[in-house]
C-alpha cells in the first residue's frame, strides 16, 4: 500500500498508474509487485536515501511536508522480514 500511495502522492493529478504482480522469475516461490508511474523521477545518488529511517528527498518535503520519511524504511523492513526486497528503478 505505501508503494502505491508514493505513487498517487508524487505522480501528476489523472496520471496512470500501473501495478504489476506475478511470481519471480528467479524464485517462482516469490511474488513480485512493480508499481510503475509517471512522476518526476528519482536521481540514481537519492535511491538509498529512500530507504533509510527518516529518509526523504528534498522534492518530497516540498510536495508533502507532513510525511516524516518511515513509510519505504518500514515497508523494506516488512520485505526483508518476509524473506523478500525492495528494490527502486527510476528512469
Amino acid at each position: 500500500m505505501n508503494l502505491l500511495q508514493n505513487a498517487i502522492k508524487f505522480s501528476p493529478k489523472k496520471s496512470e498508474i500501473t501495478v504489476l504482480v506475478g511470481l519471480a522469475t528467479n524464485n517462482p516461490s516469490l511474488l513480485k509487485i512493480r508499481v510503475i508511474d509517471n512522476g518526476v523521477g528519482i536521481a540514481a545518488d537519492d535511491i538509498p536515501q529512500l530507504f533509510s529511517r527518516f529518509g526523504k528527498l528534498e522534492a518530497a518535503r516540498h510536495l508533502n511536508p507532513n510525511g516524516i520519511g518511515l513509510g519505504l524504511y518500514m515497508s523494506k523492513g516488512i520485505c526483508k522480514a518476509m524473506g523478500g526486497n525492495l528494490l527502486c528503478r527510476s528512469n
